[in-house]
């Protein structure tokens, strides 16, 4: 069994940034949970601040999952930002899957993409 769980945090600009704290592994067995419990999540807010920080795996459906969930967010108009994406196991995931850090999509106006650096 895949474990994967989601800590909210209301930020301090009076709650109108969720931050969702990720632990754990997303991979092609739990993509559908995954999806499940970030659209709650995703439903409750316009800005959206995903912690990469806590995934100990993530495979291509782990990666091609937060690629769709971002475009999604951007053509609903929501706000998102990411973080912890530079530790480890996000920073070997992408080239692992044959992506190049650094490509984004064309609609990523924000630079808020998980395969862009700094992001």
């Amino acid at each position: 069994m895949t474990v994967f769980c989601i800590k909210v945090d209301l930020s301090a600009d009076n709650g109108a940034t969720r931050r969702l704290r990720l632990f754990g592994s997303i991979t092609s067995g739990n993509v559908g949970e995954v999806l499940l419990q970030l659209t709650r999540e995703f439903d409750e807010t316009e800005n959206i601040l995903i912690d990469f920080s806590g995934i100990t795996e993530i495979d291509l459906a782990g990666l091609k999952l937060f690629c769709s969930c971002h475009r999604n967010l951007l053509f609903s108009g929501k706000e998102l930002r990411i973080t912890g994406h530079d530790h480890a196991v996000m920073r070997d995931a992408i080239p692992a899957e044959g992506r190049q850090a650094g490509w984004g999509c064309g609609i990523d106006w924000h630079h808020s993409c998980i395969w862009l650096s700094g992001g």
